[in-house]
């Protein structure tokens, strides 16, 4: 892998000359630009989508506690309770 990874900066470099390589995707002076952001706003950001998603799972999981209760007081069978914590896994699994 670090060798492909060597041969492909090689081959940036061969084109560009040594003292010029480009990068993908192209920074910009855009203080809003991500690639522009201090290290601690990037784990900042990273915390919060994944402290999103955890919550999210974890409170459809938690209501499956109750899908008998749940359930008569909807008129569902314990079958059709369980398909919302299905739905919920699968909509953050194509994600």
């Amino acid at each position: 892998m670090a060798d492909n990874k060597h041969r492909m900066n090689a081959g940036i470099a061969a084109r560009h000359g040594r003292d010029h390589i480009t990068l993908v995707p192209r920074p910009t002076d855009d203080p809003n630009d991500p690639l522009n952001w201090s290290q601690s706003k990037k784990y900042i950001t990273l915390a919060i989508v994944s402290w999103a998603s955890f919550v999210s799972i974890v409170s459809a999981i938690c209501f499956s506690s109750d899908f008998a209760i749940h359930g008569k007081t909807y008129g569902k069978t314990l079958t059709e309770m369980s398909y919302t914590v299905s739905v919920v896994s699968h909509s953050h699994a194509t994600l």
